[in-house]
């Protein structure tokens, strides 16, 4: 895992290997969000075929499906979002690699 300090000097750095571990990192990411948000769906379906038992204040029950669905859906696009930053990456790397390359170096 890395920081939020790590992040930004990776992101600005022009070196193909630092680009490529930040491409490794978002697709970690974009892997686990995806696995959180099958768990969430996984636990709305089963929610679904069950009455509520546990009520809050409001009345509203905090073990509702409606809530594992919302998660879910955070974390799938949480997901895409992190998959799309990975491909930036591996983009930038590749970029960076040809220039270096055609240049002589």
């Amino acid at each position: 895992m890395l920081s939020k300090k790590e992040l930004k000097n990776l992101a600005a750095s022009r070196h193909p290997a630092d680009q490529q571990t930040l491409a490794e990192y978002y697709k970690e990411r974009a892997h686990r969000l995806t696995t959180k948000s099958e768990e969430f769906a996984k636990q709305a379906e089963i929610l679904a075929k069950q009455p509520a038992t546990i009520e809050s204040k409001q009345g509203v029950s905090c073990n509702c499906p409606s809530h594992f669905r919302y998660f879910s859906k955070l974390y799938a696009q949480e997901a895409a979002e992190a998959q799309a930053e990975a491909e930036r990456h591996e983009t930038i790397r590749t970029g960076i690699f040809c220039q270096e390359g055609g240049a002589g170096n």
